[in-house]
């Protein structure tokens, strides 16, 4: 009876450490996984952020070009307006140095 215990004993000490052995492999196993994902995740946030970052960019310009055309006109058309009142006004000044004359 004590050679049977004996044995029992060591059966479960043997399977007891075979346990441990596997949850402690299972675990490192896990952990680098889990580290190789977060390394590969690591690298792709800041492509996806500078990828967002370019697109907002692009859409911004896209919004500002077409608003600094507008004000190109304005600023285009202002200028014409402003230089025919000039050429007016120096017609208007010639005319009246003749009549004078």
């Amino acid at each position: 009876m004590e050679n049977t215990l004996k044995n029992i004993l060591k059966m479960t000490v043997a399977c007891t450490l075979i346990t441990g052995g596997l949850i402690v492999a299972g675990t490192v196993f896990a952990a680098k996984k889990i580290d190789e994902s977060g390394d590969d995740l690591e690298d792709k946030i800041p492509e996806n952020i500078k990828a967002y970052i370019n697109k907002m960019n692009k859409e911004t310009m896209q919004k500002n070009k077409g608003k600094l055309q507008e004000s190109f006109g304005t600023a285009k058309e202002v200028a014409q307006n402003t230089k025919d009142k000039i050429s007016d006004k120096v017609d208007d000044i010639k005319k009246n140095f003749n009549k004078n004359d």
